[in-house]
């Protein structure tokens, strides 16, 4: 999974030999939004991994709390208004959920994670972080050059263009204002995207990051979990667009394999993100040939 180094290696024990079965506890080793974080997004997904060095976690001890209120229980699922997934990659069992109503603005969210394994020792954390305030929305009047280039199709990248003209679909959830105003902020939600993850390092190599674009709020975007269940079903599209980077040469196989990473990750905004990332840098390769 993108954003966790090199996973873990004898050196986790002091480089010997793993220790027996059932002697560590259960652990909580991701967790978005991050502990302390502030300014976060009220539509934020947020996703919380557990795991058992030894291999004897039992998955079905697993529960969550938001601000008090229970929000995953392993035996029921998601509880309380929540909605979300779980995935289970080797010993790693991914807990990820939303709230559909949206945090509150400028709120202080605590989260509780639970666990057990099968020799009765667990893991209980406690962690918080707070939501953005009231935001300043934008208004839709002054697109970048990229994000006005982003509303013409891509005419090199065909298997891109379906990822486009399908972000630009899924990513707000008004249509009832002026059709330039609805496309600039589609395009700016698209671009603000693109740079919420690490992945946006690649776009060094053809855009100067805005800062001013990336501070203010498309407040009629859809949340994030929206977004990706609108992209699952073109996930052929996205690997052959990727695929199609690399075989002329505009990216290396090293981006290919974060590429792919994100596309296969369980954390939607990561799925999200590379989607982003795809359809700006393919507009930006065409503009260059212009």
């Amino acid at each position: 999974m993108p954003g966790w180094g090199d996973g873990w290696g004898t050196e986790e024990w002091g480089g010997g030999t793993p220790p027996p079965f059932g002697e560590n506890p259960p652990a909580i080793v991701y967790k978005s939004p991050a502990p302390n974080a502030t300014n976060i997004a009220v539509d934020t997904t947020v996703a919380v991994v557990f795991t058992d060095v030894d291999g004897d976690l039992d998955a079905t001890t697993i529960k969550l709390w938001v601000n008090g209120v229970e929000a995953y229980n392993a035996t029921v699922g998601f509880l309380n208004g929540f909605v979300g997934q779980v995935t289970t990659l080797g010993t790693l069992v991914t807990v990820q959920f939303t709230n559909p109503l949206g945090w509150d603005y400028n709120a202080l969210i605590e989260v509780q994670g639970f666990a057990a394994d099968t020799t009765g020792k667990i893991v209980n954390e406690i962690w918080s972080w707070r939501t953005q305030a009231n935001p300043r929305c934008y208004d839709g009047l002054t697109p970048l050059a990229i994000e006005t280039a982003l509303q013409q199709p891509l005419n090199r990248f065909l298997e891109l263009e379906v990822v486009r003209q399908n972000l630009f679909d899924h990513v707000l959830n008004i249509t009832n204002i002026h059709i330039s105003q609805r496309l600039n902020k589609a395009a700016r939600v698209i671009y603000q995207r693109a740079y919420s993850t690490d992945l946006s390092t690649l776009l060094n190599l053809f855009l100067t990051r805005n800062a001013a674009a990336l501070e203010k709020t498309v407040c009629e975007q859809r949340r994030t979990l929206e977004i990706d269940r609108a992209l699952v079903p073109i996930n052929k599209r996205i690997r052959a667009g990727i695929d199609s980077l690399l075989n002329e040469r505009f990216i290396t196989s090293e981006y290919t394999a974060s590429f792919n990473d994100y596309l296969d990750s369980t954390l939607y905004n990561y799925r999200v993100s590379l989607a982003a990332n795809l359809v700006i840098v393919a507009k930006a390769i065409e503009l260059e040939d212009e």
